[in-house]
C-alpha cells in the first residue's frame, strides 16, 4: 500500500517509494533488494528496473496506490501510468483517486484491463454499514446503523468516524445523542480538505 505525499510528485522520489513499497510486498523475494537498485537512478532507469524485477517476481502482487490526485507533476503521473501498463496480469495495481490526473482510462477500458469503481458503488448499505460498526465494537450496532446510515448516506469515512466515537462495552446513548464525532469529522475535514486549500478560498467557506 502507496499512499502518494506531495513529495511524490518528483518522478524519482515516485519510483523510489514505489520501490519501497514492493519491497515491503515481497521481502525475501526479488523485489527486497529493489529500493537499493534505484537509489541514485533516474525515473526512467528506476522504473525499468523496478518492471524488470516484477517480471522476475514468481508470486501474484496487489499494489494499492491511493491519493493519485496529489500528483501534480505531469511526468509522475506518467510514471504510474508506465508501471500499470507493465504491470504482470497474474498481479493488480489499484488506484485510488478523487479526480482524474490525466490517466488513460478508455485506452485501459478497451483494451479490458481496467475496472472502474465511482464513488456511489463504494457507499455501504444498511447491512454493510452495521456489518463496519459491529467490526468497530459498537454496543448495538444494527440499533445505531439505521441513524448512522441516514446521516452519513453510506460514506464510509463517515460510518468509521461515528463508529469510532460510539466504540464503547457501555454507551447507553441513543444514536441521535451528542457525541465526539463531531470532533473527529471536524479535524478529518480540516486536514483532508481546509488544510489544503488556499488561505482566501478556506476563509470564505468556513464564513
Amino acid at each position: 500500500w502507496l499512499t502518494i505525499e506531495p513529495m511524490h510528485s518528483d518522478p524519482v522520489a515516485l519510483v523510489g517509494a514505489l520501490a519501497r513499497a514492493l519491497a515491503a510486498i515481497h521481502p525475501s523475494g526479488h523485489l527486497a533488494s529493489l529500493p537499493r537498485r534505484v537509489t541514485g537512478s533516474d525515473a526512467l532507469r528506476g522504473l525499468a528496473r523496478l518492471t524488470r524485477a516484477l517480471d522476475e517476481e514468481p508470486e501474484p502482487t496487489l499494489l494499492v496506490i491511493d491519493d493519485v490526485h496529489r500528483l501534480t507533476d505531469r511526468r509522475a503521473v506518467d510514471v504510474i501510468v508506465e508501471l500499470a501498463d507493465r504491470f504482470p496480469r497474474t498481479s493488480r495495481i489499484a488506484l485510488a483517486t478523487r479526480t482524474d490526473p490525466g490517466l488513460p482510462i478508455a485506452r485501459w477500458q478497451l483494451a479490458g484491463r481496467v475496472r472502474v469503481e465511482h464513488r456511489a458503488t463504494l457507499d455501504l448499505d444498511r447491512e454493510e454499514c452495521v456489518e463496519l460498526l459491529e467490526r468497530l465494537g459498537v454496543r448495538d450496532a444494527r440499533t445505531a446503523a439505521s441513524t448512522i446510515h441516514r446521516r452519513t448516506e453510506g460514506w464510509v469515512a463517515g460510518v468509521h468516524l461515528m463508529g469510532l466515537a460510539r466504540r464503547t462495552d457501555h454507551d447507553p446513548r441513543p444514536p441521535d445523542a451528542p457525541d465526539d464525532t463531531t470532533d473527529l469529522a471536524e479535524a478529518y475535514l480540516r486536514s483532508e480538505l481546509l488544510d489544503r486549500l488556499e488561505g482566501a478560498t478556506r476563509a470564505m467557506l468556513v464564513r
